[in-house]
């Protein structure tokens, strides 16, 4: 057996063993059934990861959403009491409106993980930029959270078009 990128001779120890691939492109994909098998698994593991992403984000929405709404009122109005009747209906629109597309995109990602994730990122990266418009002070608020959330639906992605690439392999008969 020879490199297939060099030339020189692979060692009879090298050929024996399974073999350990890093980047995935066209020459690193798995030829056989149980090597395809194993690496869709780890695929569908990492697809998996935009759920937990989008639900981290509904439930943070959900529950801390009211609460920073209510400290901002309570903020601009001298903390008087009875804030939560003095926040416009309209913000509270808001506030659940997205938690609940949130909560909406986690169900979807169930069944289909990889368009979950780009909607959501799509949404999340559109909300950050919408609020850091509206105050510019949001931006580093959270930024350990923010970037969680945006590393963990750009992994399920990357892992989505190369599940996506070995779908279309198996179907040209590779």
């Amino acid at each position: 057996m020879f490199c297939g990128k060099c030339g020189k001779a692979v060692p009879a120890a090298v050929r024996t063993g399974p073999r350990v691939v890093s980047g995935l492109g066209e020459e690193d994909m798995p030829t056989s059934t149980a090597g395809r098998e194993m690496l869709g698994g780890h695929l569908n593991k990492e697809m998996k990861k935009a759920g937990w992403a989008l639900l981290a984000v509904a439930v943070v929405q959900t529950v801390m959403g009211p609460i920073i709404l209510i400290a901002k009122v309570s903020a601009m109005e001298g903390g008087h009491p009875g804030m939560v009747y003095r926040v416009k209906p309209v913000a509270w629109l808001i506030i659940f409106g997205i938690a609940a597309a949130f909560w909406g995109l986690y169900a979807w990602s169930r069944r289909s993980p990889m368009p979950a994730a780009i909607v959501g990122l799509v949404l999340y990266v559109t909300l950050l930029v919408v609020d850091a418009i509206y105050d510019p002070s949001t931006i580093v608020q959270g930024w350990l959270v923010k970037g969680f959330v945006i590393v963990a639906l750009s992994q399920a992605l990357v892992a989505g078009v190369k599940a996506r690439r070995m779908e279309q392999q198996r179907g040209m008969g590779y």
